[in-house]
């Protein structure tokens, strides 16, 4: 199994004139925090991230392409085939 991640726009963020509840996470604070997705490959994380979120997320990252400190409040939940479980 990989590990990606999965990132959020900005208008799920703090700032209050843009913020639209996300559908799934209505406490995420899109901007600055991640879900990691556990996957076999980026297809499959890509295609667990569309079946949990919708179009309702921003980027799918593999490991080594990700930097965590753009994300300042981190992890809010993991992702699996067998469902999202938060942090």
């Amino acid at each position: 199994m990989q590990t990606f991640y999965v990132t959020f726009g900005v208008q799920y963020g703090p700032d209050p004139e843009r913020h639209v509840e996300h559908p799934v996470l209505p406490d995420l604070k899109g901007s600055t925090h991640w879900v990691e997705v556990v996957a076999e490959d980026y297809e499959s994380a890509r295609r667990l991230t569309f079946d949990m979120f919708g179009q309702a997320w921003s980027w799918l990252y593999k490991w080594d392409e990700f930097r965590p400190e753009m994300w300042p409040d981190g992890r809010i939940a993991t992702l699996t085939k067998s469902g999202l479980r938060r942090t």
